[in-house]
């Protein structure tokens, strides 16, 4: 991969593109003890071949298709990376993004996070671990809406 295709592709992301840590919520389903934090890159539009050049070029995630509700809207596609791959993609990225800067930092800290505290989902996670994960999570919920 080159710098022109990765500043191509920092350009999508940051046009286009959600870096999110969203939250699994322990419940009878899913055997899990503790909250679940987990660090999400993705970029939906209704231009498929874009999705497509990303999913190639980084050999990674998966594609996705909703229907329009409404019969004046396309298709719309959405490439999704979580964890590592999301933190390996915005690690390729993070020279070349200007609006997701900061985001992508934030992306980046908590994934660094993630590594040095893993639990299994059967595992409690200290306190102190899940309130890091979880301002993480705010603060970029805040980035996102600014």
């Amino acid at each position: 991969m080159n710098t022109n295709d990765l500043a191509w592709a920092a350009g999508i992301v940051d046009g286009e593109g959600c870096i999110s840590i969203t939250v699994d919520i322990p419940n009878l389903h899913n055997n899990q003890v503790s909250l679940s934090h987990r660090l999400c890159l993705e970029v939906s539009m209704v231009h498929q071949p874009t999705i497509i050049k990303l999913h190639r070029m980084f050999n990674m995630g998966s594609i996705s298709r909703k229907n329009p509700q409404n019969k004046n809207h396309k298709i719309q596609w959405k490439w999704r990376t979580h964890q590592n791959d999301s933190a390996k993609v915005l690690t390729l990225l993070q020279p070349f993004l200007f609006v997701k800067q900061p985001q992508c930092r934030l992306a980046l800290k908590f994934q660094k996070l993630c590594k040095c505290h893993w639990h299994r989902s059967n595992e409690l996670i200290p306190f102190n671990t899940l309130l890091r994960k979880e301002t993480c999570r705010i603060q970029l919920h805040k980035l996102n809406h600014q």
